[in-house]
């Protein structure tokens, strides 16, 4: 080997382990849970800081362990994995999994499958706190909408940015409108 042949295998080297690290500080630094696991759910291979964050569970509580215990619904997880398997990807699907203290946490996760390994590469991110907000948001609007309806008063509303106006049946009846 010439030192030109050396000198080009260590620049190579070099160049590899500085995207290592490059890789490495992304994944870990992410504000979005990483994680690899194998298909059949029997181990958890790899993850990030964030993904330990959302499930509020150490290094030593995840590394090894199986993550089909987290699912919540083993039945959804068996239907992402047919999905993945048939498709090779999921994207935006949401699930539900426990976290360490036993609560469930609403997830949204994306994952990709490595057919030759059956492992799943994915992101997840917690929207427990959407979903509840969604949840008020509808409660309220149910009240509001039982409110007026036994109110038996005429109710609009007008929405000045768009211009569109919203009549309720006693409002039209009042009037002596259709709904048209």
């Amino acid at each position: 080997a010439s030192i030109l042949d050396i000198t080009e295998r260590k620049r190579t080297d070099e160049l590899l382990r500085a995207r290592e690290e490059q890789y490495h500080n992304l994944f870990n630094n992410s504000e979005v849970g990483m994680f690899v696991t194998r298909l059949d759910g029997s181990e958890v291979l790899e993850f990030n800081e964030k993904y330990l964050r959302i499930l509020g569970y150490t290094r030593e509580d995840v590394v090894g362990k199986p993550s089909r215990i987290m699912w919540v619904d083993q039945s959804e997880r068996d239907k992402m994995v047919e999905k993945i398997k048939a498709e090779g990807h999921v994207t935006d699907l949401e699930c539900d999994l426990f976290n360490k203290q036993g609560e469930v946490r609403h997830c949204i996760t994306s994952l990709r499958l490595y057919q030759d390994t059956s492992i799943l590469e994915g992101s997840i991110q917690d929207i427990t706190e959407r979903k509840r907000a969604e949840e008020r948001v509808h409660a309220i609007t149910e009240r509001l909408h039982l409110a007026t309806t036994s109110a038996k008063a005429g109710v609009w509303d007008w929405d000045l940015q768009t211009n569109e106006m919203i009549w309720d049946d006693r409002m039209r009846e009042l009037y002596g409108l259709t709904h048209e």
